[in-house]
Order: structure tokens, then C-alpha cells, then sequence
């Protein structure tokens, strides 16, 4: 069968014969199994046609998508089968008395007849019908079959609908002369497998291609509800019902998932849109959609859709992608090291945070409100979340949003790639969207240093503190990438070695490309920021996120509404001796809620507050001493208040 696949033959079907010689009984009662297998149905029920037209057997369906003989392998790989067996197990199977003397040739012979028929009536038989359509009547007991846009041969007189609610059993058949037939009744809920063959004037019946569908007496639930958002509006889509008895569609809405919800349209949806511009700006809304028939029947609703529209005025989103790791390694940071290290080189902006691992998967409701991105993924462990929402992200850059994203192995992350070198075409996500011609990677090479390409992209070197001894002051596992013809290379891979050898290899490969498509621009760096030095990362994201995304720092731009949230509102006094006050506002009540305070390094010297809050303001202090009661060195330290997926982050210096 593998063989057969490899070298692409051109197999119409493969017929199986698979114990076939045993029966007991005369020869008026002889039976046939035919084991019948998913997608094969319609050559199952044309070879048992022709058996019941040409033999004595008696033919019927056996077990499901058998793995006991031959034929499981090519129906493996996509081949159509008819597998014969015989209805009397023999009771001599493999043992010493499987010999001629115990088979009854006769039956045998009455086999391979039924089997010769079929291989001459399949090269005879008129062709599948296509273009067959399946309609609820939403009566909850017919169903309608039309295949009005088949064009027959010349010789079709008549034609057979097939209708079983067991594929393993025959169907039972109703021989029709026009092209459209109502199946009567058949019970409300229950999934029925139906099929239309074409008979010629010669009587022969061809194979018949076979759908499921479902009498309902309520409308199906709308399939496909999906939502776009659009500037200061939302807009809504799904795909059509087809029962024939449709009134149309009722949309809810509301501006919490829990409800509770409003219809939104007085009249009837009858189209597959709908677009909701009375929105409010930055609100998140939640839908559903339900369908009607015109006896009044309202189908159960769809799962609740969250969306808000775009405003592209609210600076910058961080999307840490960034797994929260257990250990405190420098390859794999925890979720409060990465946040501190991008709270300090991001303090001229404005911005908010948005966890993958806490958040709902990123849609772009999510980022559409953003006028930039920066997204961050610091380990090189799992990559497979950014390849899941890269559509999300390529509908905001064509609604023109801005995104600098630093992480190990982009074309692995967005593109699912491991093929090195290799060379991207227009039409694949990494060339039309990132601007990415070409990747390479060599694993013994060594990375220290990112060499800017273009003015204003400030050097970047490897901080010495992220990394370990044995590397020299180098980190590993940084592809290449370089750019297409629309794009631009920024920086260059850099080390300490000579080009000649392996850590050398891939020197002067590109490691960083930007791409301006006129609406959304995109800085890539197949680098993690988090491993450069602190000081190099806060100048770049100075210049990408104010001289290229035109991003302001200045945190009380009128332009951009003011957000109630999460914060540390008060700290004092600062610096601080013996005690240190906080007053944290924007809190939720009822939800958990937790408070500690780290070093430098990103380690946690205390915890301050966890459990559910039980106020929207909450007053706390520090004695400035660690979980142990020891006293903490004089030094600076950050407190760090998280709640759900809302993050603050403020610093306090500890002088005795």
C-alpha cells in the first residue's frame, strides 16, 4: 500500500478477499460480509448491489474500518476498498486442520464470482454524482436531497437515494426518477448517512458518495461566528444556516461575559453580517448569536464571542510570551524577572501588559486599541503559541499597527520552520508580513553582539550577568534572518570568535530586519533582548518606539484617554528607613490579588499580600525585612502587585 502511494498509481479501488471459503449451509442460504470502511462507503454499496443483482450470496455490512486484513493498510492511505468475508467464521483458522479438504470450494467460487462482477460492473457503472445538497426542512422529520446541478450521462434513466443511520449496516433505498427527493420519517436528532446513485439504461447502479445530516426540529446553532474588529466599530460574521424554514438570525450582546445580554437587532437578521457601531471605545463586548424558524423555534446560542473595536491610541502593549519558568536561570526567566527588566528599559513609555499564559488566546480585539507592540519571548522551550495568533497578528499590522518583537527562533515561533538554510517566497507569512527572505542557523555558533546596519539602531551586547561562565560572555540558539527586497537588514550577528571557527560561523549574518508596509511597520530581532544589556536595550527601545513607531514619552500626552487600572499610588516615605507605606488603588474586589517585593536580580525577597482583596483600595507596609525576618541590605527594590492579567511595578530604595 506505502508503495503504491509512493509511486502515485492511479488505483480506482481495492477489492479484498479475506477468508472466503467456509459455509456449512446450502447454497440458498449463503451470506457475504462486506467489512465497510469510513469514505468507502459509496464502493461498498455499488458492490453490494451488483453481488445481490449477479450471485446467489446474500450480501451484508460487517464491523467498521476493520484492522484485520490487508485492506485496513490501503484504506489507510486514502484508497477506496470492497473487502469480501466470509458470514461463517472458519473454526480451523490458523491450525492444522485449515486444509482443502475442510473449505467448500463452491461457496468460494460464488466469491470471487461476486468479485469478478464488480471489477467488470465498477468499469461500467455510471460516474458519482456530485454536487449533491443535503437540507434540514426544519420540521424535525425530512430531510431534502437535490442534485438538480449534476450533469448526467446520456444513457441515466433513474436513480437510487440511500439512507441508513448506521454506516455499518446496507441502507435502505428508494428508487427515484427526478432529481430531488424528501427522505420521510426519520427521527428528530438523529444523524443519518444518505447518498444518490445514478442508474444507466443497462441497469447498471453506480457508486453513490455519502453525507451526513441531522433532522432537527429547533434551527442549528450558527456555525462560524467570528468577529472583526474595525475602527469604532465591530463587525460580525457567520456562516449561513440551510434549514429551509429560516426566519433569519437574533444577535445578543453584552459588556460582561456573564450577561446579561440584549438583543441587538429588532428585526431579523437575514444576511451572514452584521456591524455594531454603537461601541464605545476601549469597552470590551461579548455576543452570541442564536438562529429562528418561522414557527418561532430559537436554536441554542453560540459560545460567547469577546471583541471591542480599534483605536490604535493607547501606546504601547507588551505581550509577554515569555513562559513563567520555575527556575531563575538567565535562559529561561520567571514571569517577575522578564516584567521588572521591561518595566525599567520601557519607563519613558506608556504602556500596559498582556500575559499569554494568563490571558485568553490573543485576538485582535486585544491589541487592537495599541498603537505599538512589543512582544517578547525569552526562552527557547516551547514556541508554539505565536504561530497560533500570527494571523491576529498580521490583521493588526494591515490596520496599522506597529510591532518590535524580540524572541529565540522567530521562523520556528510564527512560521513553524526547521529547515536551515532556507529561502521564504512572497505569499508565506514570514516574507509578506516580517519582511523575511532568508534564515539560516548553525548550532555550535555563539552570539555576543548585535552590530547596528542602520543609523539610529544603537549597538546591543550581551550583559554579561545573562549568561553563564562557560559561554564567555556569548548566549546561543540565535538564528539568522535577513531580509526580503521590502524590507531592511538592522543588525548583524557578532562574536569574540574568528570567522573560521565554529562559534565564528555565523558571523555577519543578518539577526535583526524591519519592514514598513506603508500602514503596519515591523522591527524582528531573533534575539532575546532580555539577555543585552540593560543600558543598549533602553536606547533601542527608545529610538524603534519614538523615532520609528512614533511612539510619545511623555506619559501625560492628552491624546491618550486616561485608563483606570491596577497601580501603586502612593509609596512612601521614599527612600525608606525602618518602614515603607503603600496604597494600591484599581484593585478588584473579591479576586486574588498578590503583593511582593524583589531585588535587583528578580529575586523574591518577601510577600507582602495574597489572597482575595477585599476592597478596591488597599493600604500595606514593608519592614524592609526578607521572608526569614531577616533585614534586607540597603538596596533598590521593586513591588510588584499583580491581579489576574493587570501588572504594577513601582521601586523603592532602602537606606538605614
Amino acid at each position: 500500500a506505502q508503495a503504491a502511494l509512493n509511486q502515485q498509481q492511479d488505483i480506482k479501488v481495492m477489492i479484498n478477499h479475506d477468508m472466503i471459503a467456509n459455509s456449512t449451509t446450502t447454497p440458498d442460504n449463503w451470506y457475504v460480509r462486506m467489512e465497510a470502511y469510513d469514505g468507502s462507503l459509496e464502493y461498498e454499496v455499488a458492490a453490494a448491489n451488483i453481488v445481490d443483482q449477479q450471485t446467489i450470496l446474500t450480501p451484508y455490512f460487517g464491523s467498521l474500518n476493520s484492522a484485520g486484513s490487508d485492506s485496513y493498510s490501503f484504506w489507510q492511505r486514502g484508497y477506496p476498498v470492497v473487502y469480501f468475508f466470509e458470514d461463517q467464521f472458519s473454526p480451523h483458522y490458523h491450525s492444522i486442520n485449515d486444509v482443502t479438504s475442510n473449505i467448500n470450494p463452491q461457496y468460494a467460487k460464488e466469491v470471487i464470482k461476486a468479485s469478478a462482477a464488480v471489477c467488470v460492473s465498477f468499469d461500467q457503472t455510471p460516474a458519482i454524482i456530485d454536487g449533491l445538497v443535503v437540507t434540514d426542512s426544519g420540521t424535525g422529520n425530512t430531510l431534502l436531497l437535490d442534485w438538480s446541478t449534476h450533469s448526467p450521462e446520456p444513457d441515466i434513466v433513474s436513480y437510487k437515494v440511500y439512507m441508513t443511520d448506521n454506516p455499518a449496516t446496507l441502507p435502505q433505498e428508494y428508487p427515484v426518477s427526478g432529481t430531488a427527493y424528501t427522505l420521510p420519517n426519520l427521527i428528530s436528532g438523529t444523524t443519518y448517512y444518505v447518498a444518490v446513485a445514478a442508474v444507466d439504461n443497462a441497469g447498471n447502479t453506480g457508486p453513490a458518495r455519502f453525507q451526513t445530516a441531522v433532522p432537527q426540529m429547533y434551527p442549528a446553532t450558527p456555525a462560524g461566528f467570528a468577529d472583526a474588529p474595525g475602527l469604532h466599530s465591530v463587525m460580525l460574521n457567520w456562516a449561513s444556516n440551510h434549514e429551509l424554514d429560516l426566519a433569519g438570525y437574533r444577535l445578543y450582546r453584552s459588556t460582561s461575559a456573564d450577561g446579561p445580554f440584549t438583543v441587538l437587532n429588532s428585526e431579523f437578521l437575514t444576511g451572514t453580517w452584521y456591524n455594531d457601531q454603537n461601541v464605545e471605545d476601549l469597552q470590551y463586548y461579548y455576543y452570541k448569536l442564536a438562529s429562528v424558524d418561522q414557527t418561532g423555534y430559537e436554536s441554542i446560542a453560540t459560545s460567547v464571542l469577546r471583541s471591542r473595536s480599534i483605536t490604535l491610541n493607547q501606546g504601547i502593549l507588551i505581550i509577554d510570551e515569555t513562559h513563567n519558568n520555575t527556575g531563575n536561570t538567565v535562559f529561561a526567566p520567571n514571569d517577575a524577572v522578564s516584567d521588572l527588566f521591561y518595566d525599567q528599559v520601557l519607563h519613558s513609555f506608556r504602556y500596559a501588559q498582556y500575559d499569554t499564559e494568563l490571558m485568553d488566546t490573543l485576538k485582535l480585539a486585544d491589541i487592537g486599541i495599541y498603537s505599538s507592540v512589543l512582544w517578547h519571548g525569552n526562552d527557547a522551550g516551547t514556541l508554539t503559541y505565536p504561530f497560533s495568533v500570527r494571523e491576529e497578528i498580521k490583521k493588526y499590522l494591515l490596520n496599522g499597527g506597529k510591532v518590535l518583537i524580540s524572541t529565540y527562533f522567530p521562523t520556528k515561533s510564527f512560521d513553524n520552520n526547521n529547515n536551515y538554510p532556507f529561502d521564504y517566497q512572497s505569499g508565506n507569512f514570514m516574507y509578506d508580513n516580517f519582511g523575511v527572505g532568508h534564515v539560516a542557523y548553525q548550532t555550535g555558533a555563539r552570539f555576543r553582539y548585535a552590530l547596528p546596519e542602520t543609523s539610529g539602531f544603537p549597538p546591543l551586547t550581551v550583559d554579561s550577568l545573562k549568561t553563564v561562565g562557560p559561554l564567555l560572555g556569548h548566549i546561543y540558539n540565535i538564528e539568522s534572518i535577513s531580509a526580503n527586497t521590502s524590507a531592511s537588514d538592522i543588525y548583524f550577528y557578532g562574536s569574540d570568535y574568528a570567522n573560521t571557527a565554529s562559534q565564528g560561523s555565523m558571523n555577519g549574518m543578518a539577526v535583526g530586519t524591519y519592514l514598513d508596509q506603508g500602514c503596519g511597520r515591523v522591527v524582528l530581532l531573533s534575539f532575546p533582548l532580555f539577555n543585552m544589556k540593560q543600558a543598549d536595550v533602553t536606547n533601542l527601545m527608545y529610538h524603534v518606539f519614538h523615532n520609528v513607531f512614533g511612539e510619545t514619552v511623555d506619559n501625560q500626552d492628552d491624546h491618550i484617554p486616561v485608563q483606570e487600572g491596577l497601580s501603586i499610588s502612593h509609596i512612601y516615605p521614599n527612600p525608606f528607613r525602618g518602614y515603607l507605606s503603600l496604597d494600591i488603588t484599581g484593585v478588584k474586589a473579591g479576586e486574588p490579588l498578590q503583593i511582593s517585593v524583589y531585588n535587583l536580580r528578580g529575586q523574591k525577597v518577601k510577600t507582602l499580600y495574597r489572597d482575595n482583596a477585599k476592597s478596591r483600595e488597599i493600604s500595606l507596609s514593608w519592614d524592609g525585612r526578607d521572608e526569614n525576618g531577616n533585614p534586607a541590605p540597603n538596596a533598590v527594590y521593586f513591588i510588584r502587585t499583580v491581579q489576574g492579567a493587570a501588572t504594577s511595578i513601582s521601586k523603592a530604595l532602602k537606606l538605614d
